[in-house]
């Protein structure tokens, strides 16, 4: 049985529901969408992204005996959550959340990516959690977040002719290539997309899959951010990453 959760004005409307999502909710996340897999250490040090696509479910589940205790949602006019079990039972460890059209409402704030904090605790009650999360609406796939103890390693760099790029990197260069309107806002949004879910946890190569974001772009934007980074960082023709910049001409090095 889940328990619904519509929110009105700081009120909580509780609806329990016996069939009427028992045929689209699935209590394995795994099996119904490839969750985002994250260590709880690393998920409660930072913001999680979740990917909501209209009229599709997206779970964030807690593996290891961790349960939810509270659920806080910044925008309480576009969602409904739900959970495997009443919160107040101490037993529910999926979270289950779908995006409503938004209803008017004089007080209403509103925010591009609302954000979700989520309270926690463990099996003997002895250690709470807080995590908090991004909600992308009207994405345009669903993804949500598995919290688990098992430490998760993932392809996080990526290979260019000037050395391995991290992740920051490309966010550099993709900031750089908007400033000089190298980019079309469609790239743009892909390349944001692309950039939250490998903060999130996802490989390079499976975010691009799962974006369809150009392979090339993202090779020109880290390029790019490297260029910016040891530019900062180097002066005359010494790098550790043996790349030397005249301007903004670099080029590798052969040692």
């Amino acid at each position: 049985m889940f328990v619904s959760h519509r929110l009105f004005s700081g009120f909580f409307l509780l609806i329990n529901t016996v069939s009427l999502l028992s045929a689209t909710i699935v209590l394995d996340p795994v099996r119904a969408n490839p969750n985002t897999l994250i260590p709880a250490n690393v998920a409660q040090r930072r913001t999680s992204d979740i990917f909501i696509a209209p009229g599709r479910l997206t779970v964030i589940s807690f593996q290891d005996g961790e349960t939810i205790t509270q659920v806080e949602p910044s925008d309480n006019h576009r969602i409904i959550f739900n959970t495997n079990s009443p919160l107040s039972e101490g037993e529910a460890t999926h979270l289950v959340i779908t995006q409503v059209e938004r209803f008017a409402h004089p007080e209403a704030t509103i925010n591009t990516i609302p954000n979700l904090i989520v309270f926690t605790t463990n099996a003997d009650r002895s250690h709470h959690a807080v995590y908090e999360f991004n909600l992308h609406l009207d994405s345009s796939f669903n993804r949500g977040v598995t919290v688990t103890d098992i430490p998760v390693e993932q392809k996080i760099t990526w290979n260019t002719k000037y050395g391995q790029a991290h992740p920051m990197d490309i966010q550099n260069g993709f900031e750089i290539a908007k400033r000089e309107g190298k980019i079309t806002e469609s790239d743009a949004h892909q390349i944001r997309t692309f950039l939250a879910l490998v903060r999130n946890g996802i490989s390079i190569d499976d975010a691009i899959a799962q974006t369809q974001v150009n392979f090339d772009l993202i090779d020109i934007l880290a390029e790019t951010g490297l260029k910016h980074f040891h530019r900062r960082l180097f002066e005359g023709n010494y790098d550790i990453h043996q790349i030397r910049c005249d301007g903004d001409n670099c080029s590798p090095q052969n040692n």
